[in-house]
């Protein structure tokens, strides 16, 4: 009836409604739009080629060394959102999830990879690598993991990136103005965490400080002939007061640990989970205010989390061997 151009009268006479009611109803009508499966499939092309491009963006950096100019074609690294608003920007779609780009990404072949920071390793570095992974693979007493960590008021955390494969993904360096920070040191084993310890403020951590502190009742009776004691190469762990002190405490420790490589101890990947946690905290205005996140995180960090990681230690290892004591 609205096609051969009656009146609203006339239709509500004809219906026995009111003029109202088919104004109403009339305004419901929309226009059918039928898409074609080659338009749709254009659409979702174009869309995927997009972000595809968008998450694969090079820039130009150019840096001058005396007079001569050096340029190099760096990765940009966008998120989530850069990629969206880009999009939107472009006018490709008016509106686009975030679930949805990353499944866009999936199926043109591209992961999600977290930008490493970490030094370069020499010849000699990734053979004492291959050796511990070697000599840990064999290993049947349990391994205890200890390390020191800063935790800074304003972390951002590592940058997430996407990529073919992890060789795609340059390090990354990154500077940040910290106000305050704090400095804990910790320990982790099978079904084990020990009490978190918090330096004092600008720390000066030495073999006296690094003794009375972290070695309590609590860690030598979780250490004395249950298990073997794993430390970095800081100087405060490789002294030989800490060494011969360890010794008369009955402590046995690993002689050998890898310089530069915190991928191989688990308790990094704790580290890095706490730090995005206590990020996600707000008005920490206070260092102690600081170090008190970091506790309550520390004590709530579930030990499931932690033995699946200890589980996945000689999948490391053998990684590690793969790699001929390079980086997986």
């Amino acid at each position: 009836l609205k096609n051969n151009n009656k009146s609203g009268q006339d239709i509500a006479d004809l219906l026995q409604t009111t003029v109202n009611s088919v104004r109403y109803q009339a305004r419901q009508v929309k226009p059918s739009r039928r898409v074609t499966k080659a338009t749709r499939a254009a659409a979702i092309k174009l869309r995927r080629d997009t972000v595809c491009r968008l998450a694969l963006k090079h820039t130009r950096k150019v840096a001058y060394m005396g007079r001569q100019e050096i340029s190099e074609e760096v990765p940009v690294y966008p998120t989530l959102a850069a990629i969206r608003r880009e999009m939107v920007k472009k006018k490709v779609v008016k509106g686009v999830s975030r679930m949805q780009i990353q499944r866009d990404l999936k199926s043109r072949g591209l992961k999600s990879y977290v930008a490493q920071k970490a030094p370069a390793l020499t010849t000699a570095a990734k053979k004492v690598r291959k050796r511990v992974a070697k000599n840990l693979l064999t290993e049947k007493r349990p391994i205890f993991y200890s390390d020191e960590s800063k935790f800074d008021r304003n972390f951002r955390g590592a940058k997430r990136c996407y990529a073919r494969s992890r060789a795609d993904v340059k390090l990354r360096q990154s500077s940040i103005n910290v106000t305050f920070s704090v400095m804990v040191w910790g320990m982790i084993g099978r079904n084990y965490k020990s009490d978190l310890v918090v330096y004092g403020e600008k720390p000066k951590i030495d073999s006296e400080v690094y003794l009375k502190k972290c070695f309590t009742l609590r860690v030598l009776r979780a250490l004395r002939g249950r298990g073997l004691f794993q430390q970095d190469n800081a100087g405060c762990h490789i002294s030989k007061r800490t060494k011969a002190r360890l010794d008369e405490l009955g402590i046995d420790r690993l002689t050998e640990w890898p310089a530069h490589s915190p991928d191989l101890s688990p308790i990094e990947t704790v580290w890095a989970i706490m730090k995005r946690k206590v990020a996600d905290y707000r008005n920490l205005e206070t260092r102690a205010g600081l170090a008190k996140a970091v506790k309550k995180e520390w004590g709530r960090f579930p030990m499931d989390t932690i033995n699946r990681l200890l589980d996945g230690q000689k999948t490391k290892f053998r990684a590690v061997i793969k790699a001929d004591g390079g980086r997986f």
